[in-house]
């Protein structure tokens, strides 16, 4: 599988971002959440290969179950992991449905809040470095999308590409920091 994956192609840097994704989630969650989220995954591979019309009703069905699952795993409580946990179910979600250029937008846009509340939760070296590459892809995936020609990989523009990762932490920090911080139990 890895040896297919093409940096060309939109799709596949996509799933690049959601593997780092994973990763960068993966410390505070249980055993049963990663084999829920692996599952997941599973199921809406298995669901986009079917060719139907009541394919939106069953992925709508799907997802709601999906999030009332996710609440029940983080124990009926409404906590910040809890919605740290909605951001990544709504991403494996969102790589599936991704078709046109325009659905990129609202992908990328989850990965950098998953990113940055990794950077946030983690501070440590591994989490910094999978939030950056999440950041660096999200941003290579922007290009790729909205130009005919790739990007090269010269220095000049591996610093415009951290110069925006570096003013998108800025702006997803302000508004991580502004979210309310208190756990609601619902019993």
């Amino acid at each position: 599988m890895l040896t297919n994956i093409d940096l060309k192609k939109p799709n596949h840097n996509a799933f690049i971002i959601v593997i780092l994704s994973f990763f960068a989630l993966i410390g505070p969650l249980s055993n049963e959440n990663i084999l829920f989220w692996i599952i997941l995954f599973l199921i809406n591979f298995f669901i986009l290969k079917i060719n139907s019309k009541i394919l939106y009703v069953l992925k709508l069905c799907l997802l709601a179950g999906s999030l009332y699952l996710q609440f029940v795993l983080d124990f009926q409580t409404l906590t910040k992991e809890f919605f740290v946990h909605v951001l990544g179910v709504l991403l494996i979600f969102k790589f599936f449905e991704l078709k046109k250029e325009r659905d990129y937008f609202f992908f990328i846009n989850l990965s950098f809040f998953i990113s940055v509340i990794s950077l946030l939760d983690g501070q440590d070296l591994i989490s910094s470095v999978i939030a950056l590459l999440i950041m660096f892809w999200g941003i290579y995936l922007l290009y790729i999308i909205n130009q005919i020609e790739l990007p090269e990989f010269r220095f000049k523009n591996f610093v415009k590409i951290l110069g925006y990762v570096a003013l998108l932490v800025q702006i997803i920090v302000v508004t991580y920091i502004v979210f309310p911080r208190l756990d609601v139990n619902i019993n």
